[in-house]
């Protein structure tokens, strides 16, 4: 997956792959990323022998990418399964480990992308503010290396 220069990756759902369940009968699997923009699936090259049918027959690509803003709400389901509700769409994700977790960071990151736009509005522009892009922790503008992983900063 790309990130816009000042994207950050919040979480990665890891190796072991979610299902994206889109309607009742397709489902796709593969990686689920949060950032402090969006949420994005990506479909997993690998797929089961119904998820490859479903690609290969030009039902779609499987990817999905939610903005934060048209995110309306966020729920965890039974088990490790999360819901999220955008733009008049339910998206249904399964196979989720740590779903509340998942839920907590969809919420702040939603929260916090508010607050920034909106002291981005009312300073006239963009906060000082800069985050990690390796693990996503708050650096200060002028920092070399991340206080949290060590990591050198790309300059500004």
């Amino acid at each position: 997956m790309e990130l816009d220069p000042d994207e950050v990756l919040i979480m990665d759902s890891g190796r072991l792959p979610i299902t994206y369940q889109e309607g009742k009968l397709r489902s796709i699997n593969g990686r689920l990323y949060l950032t402090n923009k969006r949420l994005v699936f990506e479909p997993s090259r690998f797929q089961s022998i119904v998820g490859s049918f479903q690609l290969s027959t030009g039902s779609g690509t499987g990817y999905v990418e939610i903005p934060l803003e048209s995110i309306e709400s966020v729920e965890k389901g039974f088990m490790a399964h999360i819901k999220v509700r955008a733009g008049g769409r339910e998206y249904s994700f399964k196979g989720m480990r740590g779903a509340g977790r998942w839920v907590a960071s969809i919420e702040e990151a939603i929260h916090s992308a508010e607050s920034t736009e909106g002291a981005a509005r009312s300073a006239g522009e963009r906060p000082a503010m800069r985050y990690c892009p390796y693990c996503g922790s708050p650096v200060n503008p002028d920092d070399i290396y991340c206080s949290n992983c060590g990591r050198k900063l790309p300059k500004a």
